[in-house]
């Protein structure tokens, strides 16, 4: 419908992250007022797009999604098999990140952050909360998405760059649960 009232104007696509970075963005119209859009991202974490075609923007820009290395888990998918709990909290964890690793390439650690007497999520700002990794080599600081649909939940990557044993814990406030040992190849 866009496409007949404006007849054949170009569609603009921006791709940017969070501080301002765009990616590099290719553009190829598919007829009948379809379009392909590629794009490689420079960054991780979450990307805005705004769209216009001939100029005007497309209502339903800005998009959002999120940039990882080997995508974004679907939070549906997330498994939370594991029951750590802090003096305050109760967290539900899961993720290769808590079982074991390949050098290499990053692993997941899915975090829920529950009232120990409600059972519920508990919103907590990303700066209270830290996924903690010891090991023979330090880690580079996980990187972290926060649930936008779902406050409380949280997706920690991290990357060891030696073989070896890691303890992995996380810290929520000032409150920390107990250290888990993760072997990295």
């Amino acid at each position: 419908e866009l496409a007949q009232a404006l007849g054949d104007e170009p569609l603009d696509v921006a791709i940017t992250a969070e501080d301002g970075t765009e990616c590099p963005v290719k553009i190829k119209e598919l007829g009948d007022g379809h379009y392909q859009v590629d794009f490689a991202p420079t960054v991780e974490g979450p990307l805005n797009v705004d769209c216009a075609y001939g100029g005007v923007p497309i209502t339903d820009a800005p998009l959002y999604f999120e940039c990882a290395p080997g995508g974004v888990e679907n939070e549906l998918d997330m498994p939370f098999e594991t029951t750590l709990e802090t003096d305050k909290y109760k967290i539900r964890v899961g993720g290769r990140g808590l079982k074991s690793g390949r050098v290499g390439s990053s692993a997941p650690v899915f975090v829920k952050v529950l009232d120990k007497k409600t059972k519920k999520l508990v919103p907590v700002p990303s700066d209270k909360i830290k996924l903690l990794v010891n090991g023979p080599e330090p880690v580079h600081t996980p990187s972290t998405r926060v649930s936008k649909k779902h406050p409380g939940t949280f997706v920690f990557r991290y990357a060891p760059v030696k073989e070896g044993t890691y303890t992995v814990s996380i810290k929520v406030d000032k409150d920390t649960t107990k250290p888990r040992s993760v072997s990295w190849r």
